[in-house]
């Protein structure tokens, strides 16, 4: 019994450990698509901010890694991140960018 309740204990440490907060991002690019500014068979919304490292990017602001998807075709560009237990509470900034270097035209950076 004693063996039962140290296997129990472990598991729940062990899935403590890997707590997460999930993350979603979103970007309406109905907008965009109408002015013929993004093509949705050829073109890709990227997530991009300081938090990229902390979730297991090689580098901030950079990269391909976090692609946003529009599974159900209602031009609403979505991600999930995982951000781990750790980082709660902590600030972040992002921005959406278009195919490799079309940044998002807000002056300032989005909050998280």
């Amino acid at each position: 019994m004693k063996k039962f309740f140290l296997l129990v204990l472990f598991c729940m440490l062990g899935s403590a450990a890997y707590a997460n907060i999930p993350i979603t991002f979103s970007v309406n690019m109905s907008i965009q698509m109408r002015e013929g500014n993004f093509d949705p068979s050829k073109d890709f919304v990227y997530v991009r901010g300081n938090f990229q490292v902390d979730v297991g990017d090689a580098s901030d602001w950079s990269g391909t890694t976090f692609t946003t998807s529009d599974l159900n075709s209602d031009s609403i560009y979505t991600i999930t991140i995982n951000f781990p237990d750790s980082l709660n509470g902590k600030n972040f900034e992002y921005k959406f960018v278009l195919n490799d270097g079309g940044w998002e035209a807000l002056t300032n950076n989005r909050k998280l």
